[in-house]
């Protein structure tokens, strides 16, 4: 297996360039500079649509504390939900909170791109399964989105390693690069169903699904519906185990993808080719060959 490489020179200029005194107005307009410049005009729409609508629930949640099915929440369903919501408004504006990280920060080299994902996949969760009330509705629609979410990380972890090779200035084969994302994903998955056991203990809330009864419907795609095997106090677990399953079948999915096509390492776009050609980037976008002005 190739080792990683380091261009020296480059690795002793960041290296000189994160010490250096930081210039707060050359560093707020670069990062206004990014965030619209970066990205085109249609996704600035897809993003906003998304955030309007997650406005909107939140302001009418509150008003209004009942799901389209017509069911009216609990005062603990109504500040869980709320709570969930303004966490997924904030997931469709990271990139550009990134854009004000320092230089040194990896997340402020991932692509724009990366946002859509994170826009599609709250919306999918919080505003569809939550407002909508899609949860209810469809049974499967929560595994429908853990599997999209395991598989779509994958692309996210090996955008994020990709990032650190722009700028770090490092190559590495893309067989890592998609290890890391895998690994990302699955750990993803088991902290979010970690995040999901402690909301519920410490808030009182419904995110594992325990308070739910046989009626509900949320198991009716299992064949497996007898009593025994539908007790209360199985609920969380399989509500917890199905999460898990789809997460990893959509995290395997997403590496198999990467492994027959590994964009960023391949073709035009080969961020190995690149470095080794003596680019430099000054961002995730923007580069320039070394020495040139």
């Amino acid at each position: 297996m190739n080792q990683l490489k380091t261009t020296e020179l480059h690795g002793l200029a960041l290296q000189k360039s994160r010490w250096a005194k930081p210039n707060v107005k050359a560093h707020f307009a670069g990062a206004f500079q990014r965030i619209f410049h970066d990205a085109k005009p249609w996704r600035y729409v897809l993003w906003w649509v998304v955030r309007a609508l997650f406005i909107y629930a939140i302001i009418h949640t509150w008003i209004d504390p009942r799901n389209k099915s017509g069911n009216e929440l609990s005062q603990s369903d109504k500040i869980t939900t709320e709570l969930q919501l303004v966490a997924h408004l904030l997931c469709c504006c990271l990139w550009e909170l990134f854009q004000f990280l320092p230089r040194r920060r990896t997340f402020r080299w991932l692509p724009h791109y990366v946002q859509d994902f994170a826009a599609i996949i709250s919306f999918c969760t919080a505003y569809g399964g939550k407002t909508l009330d899609l949860y209810g509705r469809w049974p499967w629609w929560d595994s429908v989105v853990h599997f999209a979410a395991g598989m779509l990380i994958v692309g996210g972890g090996y955008e994020y390693f990709v990032a650190r090779q722009k700028k770090d200035h490092f190559t590495a084969p893309a067989s890592i690069a998609i290890v890391y994302g895998l690994g990302i994903s699955f750990m993803s998955g088991v902290f979010w169903e970690l995040y999901e056991f402690l909301f519920d203990q410490l808030t009182g809330g419904n995110t594992q699904a325990w308070q739910y009864s046989d009626t509900y419907g949320l198991f009716g795609v299992l064949k497996n519906n007898d009593a025994d095997f539908l007790r209360h106090e199985r609920y969380g677990l399989l509500d917890t185990m199905t999460d898990i399953f789809a997460n990893t079948t959509g995290a395997m999915l997403g590496y198999f993808a990467l492994k027959t096509y590994p964009y960023l390492h391949k073709g035009k776009r080969d961020i190995n080719a690149k470095l080794e050609s003596g680019v430099v980037f000054e961002s995730s976008t923007v580069e320039k060959k070394a020495g040139s002005v």
